[in-house]
């Protein structure tokens, strides 16, 4: 049998519709686990069917673990698309940022280095199935909002993660969701070979941190629907009308930025970078998701000033 008539388990991705939705770079290596083939082996043998132009076997294996496999680049599409097709699998597309575009992966908010929670992974793990979430790809996500802990971006085991001069290193690859690809070291923070150890202590994060992380996972739980659009400009508009006698001025003097960047937003001409758009949502205290898709009733009645 050729490759390209091999199709793959039916694989179900995890966490599907909730906060801790699996990401495709996950899925990717639960897939290649399923199948006893190892990532790298898997990319660069299937990698050259998903119709996307050729590259080297080291190609293929830099593709599979950047932290932009699950974002929204046509190289993402290319995998969901030929994935779902040998799974039998739909909605592989959750699994990415796809249907939001660049807005949650422009200007710098697409994660540089790889991020995982040691405390999710260990849940992970005792329910049989480990893997990573897809709010760790997001560059401004940097905490777990269920566990209130900082995301880590190193191995306790053997350092991999981490530069000679201690800063966070761009390339981290997992040879399974949650194991070391430097080392095989399980990355949570029990002992996997002795859950009865206690575990591992893990940086506490900021209650800012985990409202960023919060708002960014739950728009990655429902994502944009049919007839959805990024509309956050009605959102503006709305809250200028509300709040500041439709005074744009007045808006922009609130929110701490120049009248010009505000007036594009409520134009509609620019999408606002993600950084902007949490921390508008919080401003506001809306759900980001609502700001996205402009749904002007969820703006509260009035302003909360020590918001």
């Amino acid at each position: 049998m050729t490759h390209d008539a091999f199709n793959f388990a039916s694989l179900l991705p995890l966490g599907q519709g909730t906060e801790l939705v699996e990401s495709l770079y996950s899925y990717a290596l639960r897939l290649a686990h399923a199948h006893s083939i190892r990532p790298n082996t898997f990319v660069q043998t299937f990698g050259p069917l998903t119709g996307q132009n050729q590259r080297t076997a080291a190609g293929w294996t830099e593709q599979l673990h950047d932290t932009s496999f699950s974002g929204c680049g046509a190289g993402t599409l290319a995998w969901v698309n030929f994935l779902g097709r040998k799974t039998g699998v739909a909605g592989l597309g959750q699994l990415t940022t796809l249907c939001w575009g660049h807005t949650l992966t422009r200007r710098g908010s697409g994660a540089s280095v790889r991020k995982w929670c040691p405390h999710c992974l260990d849940d992970s793990l005792a329910h049989g199935a480990p893997y990573t979430q897809l709010a760790w790809t997001i560059g401004i996500v940097t905490a777990c909002p269920v566990h209130e802990c900082k995301l880590e971006t190193a191995c306790a085991h053997c350092d991999n993660g981490r530069t000679a001069t201690g800063r966070a290193a761009k390339r981290f690859a997992f040879s399974a969701p949650g194991v070391c690809g430097g080392c095989d070291g399980w990355l949570g923070a029990y002992d996997a070979r002795d859950r009865g150890l206690a575990p591992r202590g893990v940086e506490a994060a900021t209650g800012h941190e985990e409202s960023i992380a919060a708002q960014v996972a739950s728009v990655l739980a429902k994502p944009l629907e049919e007839g959805e659009s990024l509309s956050a400009y009605r959102v503006l508009d709305a809250a200028a009308s509300r709040y500041f006698g439709s005074s744009m001025v007045a808006l922009a003097q609130w929110l701490g930025l120049n009248k010009s960047t505000v007036h594009g937003w409520m134009k509609g001409t620019v999408v606002p970078e993600l950084g902007r758009l949490v921390e508008l949502s919080l401003k506001l205290r809306m759900p980001l998701r609502d700001l996205l898709v402009g749904n002007v009733a969820a703006l509260p009645d009035t302003l909360i000033e020590k918001s």
